[in-house]
């Protein structure tokens, strides 16, 4: 993102907090790099399209990213409190009458929130907001912890303001609706005085926590321990079956890896009930969940390091592998943008999607939100993508089961019958293997009701357009799994990308060779010699028209984004000027002797 500089005493760089999440930045010690344009068109690019106010929302999911955080939400948390009234002496603004009158004038800190949203009664903002904050228990306005919020007319009538409605990650969010309704400016503004006011009032009022606050009850303890007692037993009772031959297998698993999935079931259960057991016997203004004080036995001890140690390695690797998946991203989806006529166009014009959107009906709201013309769709695309898969941690479940043959399909390697609890007696059979034609037309078998996840199998037997919604379904159904919402456009793009050659092509250095004509992305990429090499032993010609040929390469503008259009100018005709002759040499100065 860019930003005004103002020059200030000390070698640190400074900017306002709502701004660190784009940039991750945690205060541990970050640094940062400086990048100043030289160009007027780089500056003009860097104020209008790389302006914070311009980013506010994260392009992954449309969700807030440039919101509040830490003191801001801590401050706003403890303003909108019931029990927060403000003497008119340390109010130093045009405020709202009073909420208490006798026997001195009180103001409410919701009524302070009113100022935020709306500075004055000249504005024309008037913000309406139903939501639940995070401490919701139920009965709406008549709600305990007063965690149901209503505004009305841009005025906090109930509720208290907490994360979910002041911080990131949230569409039901005071500033997205701002953002939506009135503008960016109106959200950067709301930001800027509530960045102002919170720290203000949390100086003043103070803010600290000590050891009663980490410290459990002996209820609590006791609780716990109640808990963690009757887990012991239950698994207990589940090995001893198991010992006994009496446990059920689950279908598709062996007895020890039911078992296993029990224990791990049991685990989860036990844990959620003490999260909820904590919170019950905790006050409402106590938030830790974790209680540091009680120490951990040896062996627990001991475990938990070995967990860690785990989460070290598998962060490593994952990192690794996501950075090269990152790369080919980046240079499978860099030179596509939209084009004047909606379409989504490659550098050489190949027509990827003809309208970047969701496949339904444009009214007038859905038309003012479509894509600009030159937005370059490798700048939203990978990043989304990429940037989730660091977040996952991929497990693979390893079944073991004899070979079955079903109807005589000998690819079937293996099947298992699927009871779905939800649906009553509804069975689905799930099969392991690659003749999806012979599946098909088994007897017995729904075609309409039949999934593949193998889309080279179904782009040989239903076409490539059915690939295309495979890919699709597939990556969505991963995100969906661990819980990452993302644009389903994203995921259409990519689809579109691996697929408008006709067959499908991986997102790895031969499918980017089939996808791609430019000689000199692919020595941009990998195997650079043996590129150039074959490039030049059969004289092929690159037209430099992608992002790493023109920007990269050869330093010239590249055809996406601001480079979309040529600029022209009308010059105006000069006049022609009439030479004069020496004064000496005209008629009327001259005299004929």
């Amino acid at each position: 993102m860019s930003h005004r500089a103002k020059v200030m005493p000390g070698r640190t760089f400074r900017f306002n907090e709502c701004a660190c999440t784009p940039y991750n930045a945690d205060f541990d010690g970050d640094e940062m790099n400086l990048h100043l344009p030289q160009t007027y068109e780089a500056k003009a690019e860097a104020s209008e399209l790389m302006n914070v106010k311009n980013n506010l929302i994260t392009p992954r999911s449309g969700e807030p990213l440039v919101a509040a955080i830490q003191d801001f939400i801590t401050g706003g948390y403890l303003l909108t409190h019931k029990d927060t009234f403000l003497p008119r002496a340390e109010t130093k603004i045009r405020i709202p009458p009073p909420a208490i009158r006798i026997p001195v004038e009180l103001w409410t800190g919701k009524q302070l929130i009113e100022l935020i949203i709306r500075p004055d009664k000249g504005s024309q903002i008037s913000l309406n907001l139903t939501a639940k904050n995070k401490s919701y228990s139920g009965n709406l306005e008549l709600c305990s912890k007063d965690s149901y919020v209503i505004i009305r007319n841009s005025v906090l009538l109930a509720g208290v303001l907490d994360k979910s409605l002041l911080g990131s990650s949230s569409k039901v969010n005071i500033f997205y609706m701002l953002m939506r309704d009135y503008g960016e400016d109106a959200a950067v503004d709301a930001m800027w005085r509530l960045a102002r006011m919170a720290p203000v009032f949390l100086s003043n009022r103070g803010f600290s926590i000590g050891i009663g606050d980490v410290r459990p009850s002996e209820r609590l303890l006791q609780e716990k321990g109640q808990l963690v007692d009757t887990g012991y037993e239950q698994c207990a009772q589940y090995i001893r079956e198991l010992e006994e031959g009496k446990l059920k297998a689950q279908p598709g698993c062996t007895e020890e890896e039911t078992l296993e999935a029990i224990i791990l079931r049991e685990l989860s259960t036990i844990r959620d009930h003490a999260g909820q057991v904590c919170l019950r016997n905790l006050s409402k203004y106590n938030a830790p969940l974790t209680m540091a004080v009680c120490g951990l036995t040896p062996t627990e001890f001991f475990f938990h390091t070995m967990g860690g140690r785990e989460g070290l390695v598998d962060t490593a690797v994952k990192t690794a592998e996501t950075g090269y998946m990152q790369r080919r991203l980046v240079k499978c989806l860099e030179d596509l943008c939209a084009s004047y006529d909606g379409t989504v166009r490659s550098s050489v014009g190949d027509v990827i999607e003809f309208v970047f959107r969701k496949p339904e009906a444009i009214t007038f709201a859905r038309g003012c939100k479509i894509v600009a013309h030159g937005k370059t769709m490798m700048a939203i695309r990978p990043p989304s993508t990429s940037k989730l898969s660091k977040t996952m941690t991929m497990q693979m479940l390893k079944y073991s089961l004899g070979n079955v043959v079903i109807k005589g399909i000998s690819s079937v390697n293996r099947c298992v019958i699927h009871a779905d609890e939800k649906k009553g007696d509804f069975y689905s059979l799930l099969v392991e293997g690659t003749d999806f034609r012979s599946v098909l037309s088994s007897v017995g078998v729904d075609p309409r009701k039949t999934n593949f996840n193998n889309a080279l199998v179904v782009a040989e037997v239903l076409g490539i357009e059915a690939a295309r919604t495979c890919i699709i379904n597939e990556i969505i159904a991963t995100m969906d799994a661990h819980g990452i919402g993302l644009d389903r456009r994203h995921v259409m793009l990519l689809a579109d990308v691996m697929t408008y050659r006709g067959e499908v092509l991986g997102i790895t250095r031969n499918g980017l060779v089939n996808m791609k004509d430019s000689v000199l992305l692919f020595a941009s990429f990998e195997k650079t010699m043996d590129h150039l090499f074959e490039a030049a032993f059969f004289s092929q010609r690159d037209v430099i028209h992608g992002v790493s040929e023109c920007c990269i390469i050869m330093g010239t503008p590249m055809t996406v984004g601001t480079g979309t259009f040529k600029l022209m100018q009308k010059h105006e005709k000069k006049a022609i000027l009439k030479q004069n002759s020496p004064i000496f040499q005209r008629p009327e100065t001259t005299i004929t002797l």
